[in-house]
């Protein structure tokens, strides 16, 4: 049997698989945020009740509202997390005439979260971001 005329079709085939396995083994797991999810949301819990959406490096994500000075939400957030077995690593705040910024980050094992703030007024907005690994970018929101 002559297989000289299908030397170009097995080429191709063979291209196609290798291209295909190479792409299968370089291309992100997607069942992985799917597993590590449920674990996040667990560490979340205490600290919000809103269902989080998913942001970049497997992390999630909540944004949340408070009627409270960015003092008072870093004190309550810092004792909620404290209390859940985190340790903070970095807190920082500063404020501009009305405006108010601050930071927490902390740490639970291998598990990396982010607490940011920003409040005027009275009036605060809180965004929490956690991930099961540090990440290269841990800024929040995500």
């Amino acid at each position: 049997m002559n297989i000289q005329g299908f030397e170009p079709v097995i080429s191709a085939a063979m291209l196609c698989a290798l291209v295909s396995s190479w792409s299968m083994a370089l291309a992100p797991d997607y069942s992985d945020t799917a597993q590590v999810k449920p674990s996040l949301e667990r560490l979340l819990a205490p600290l919000s009740q809103q269902a989080p959406t998913e942001i970049r490096d497997r992390g999630l994500q909540v944004h949340l509202e408070a009627d409270k000075h960015l003092e008072q939400l870093q004190l309550d957030y810092r004792t909620k997390l404290e209390a859940n077995g985190w340790q903070v690593v970095e807190h920082q705040g500063d404020n501009w005439g009305p405006f108010e910024a601050g930071e927490l980050v902390a740490t639970r094992n291998h598990n990396h979260l982010v607490v940011q703030f920003s409040a005027h007024a009275g009036h605060a907005e809180i965004d929490l971001c956690v991930w099961d690994h540090q990440p290269r970018n841990d800024t929040c929101p995500g």
